[in-house]
């Protein structure tokens, strides 16, 4: 839970963007496993001291994965949804024995949006062991939801038997929340990737030889440059 809570649908913050595609992650890298967060944090350190529950939720995904345990190694997980006439039914993988409101009361944090991508918090209520159904009497017809889509989604409360808190997803593909990348600055961005790899390279080849010769001083000598090139185009922000 990073940055101030958001109070209203339609969040375009590109942070829930980055964590719905480490999620994807999980589909398409082996040996890949994910702790979801967004029940804890600190609004104002991107670095949160609680690493505590950040810990155990990562072992869980080793124990089932690497060591062959037979447990809910995660929180709820996006599996699939379905338009039906005026709600969208979601179902999750990781519910556990079924899944839960954190301390009971009303799901919280659900969107729901039509074809005139107009987000609006959602009536959502858990049904059967593994499903979500989505409504709202402001979208007759919908055709998208999202859930838990902030940088702080204060409230966020679908959870597992295991009282796990369920992933950030979305089910549409629009790019209301895509950041547009400035041409000059990924030229810029570019450019710095390349020269990093040229030091890298040189460094390694340097180091190949020996001290003291001509050859390692010319070496050195480019690198040096190519250091100080590299400064200029990544200066260090000025202390206050």
């Amino acid at each position: 839970n990073f940055k101030d809570p958001s109070a209203e649908p339609g969040n375009k913050d590109p942070w829930p963007l980055l964590q719905d595609r480490m999620r994807l992650v999980l589909d398409t890298t082996p040996g890949t496993g994910m702790a979801i967060t967004n029940d804890v944090g600190e609004a104002k350190d991107i670095h949160p001291k609680n690493k505590k529950d950040v810990g155990e939720r990562l072992a869980l995904w080793a124990l089932a994965k690497d060591y062959g345990a037979d447990i809910t190694y995660s929180g709820p997980l996006f599996k699939s949804s379905e338009v039906k006439d005026d709600s969208i039914r979601v179902t999750f993988d990781q519910a556990g024995e079924g899944l839960k409101v954190r301390e009971g009361g009303e799901l919280k944090r659900f969107e729901i949006a039509g074809e005139g991508k107009v987000w609006h918090w959602a009536e959502a209520k858990v049904d059967g062991k593994d499903s979500v159904v989505v409504s709202s009497d402001k979208v007759k017809s919908p055709v998208a939801v999202r859930f838990a889509w902030a940088a702080n989604p204060e409230g966020a409360n679908l959870v597992n038997s295991e009282g796990l808190p369920a992933s950030v997803f979305r089910t549409d593909d629009w790019d209301d929340v895509e950041v547009i990348v400035d041409p000059a600055a990924a030229k810029a961005a570019e450019e710095r990737r390349a020269l990093a790899i040229e030091i890298k390279a040189l460094r390694a080849k340097r180091d190949q030889m020996e001290k003291g010769s001509e050859e390692y001083k010319a070496a050195n000598t480019k690198f040096n440059e190519l250091m100080k090139a590299f400064r200029a185009k990544n200066p260090v922000p000025a202390k206050k």
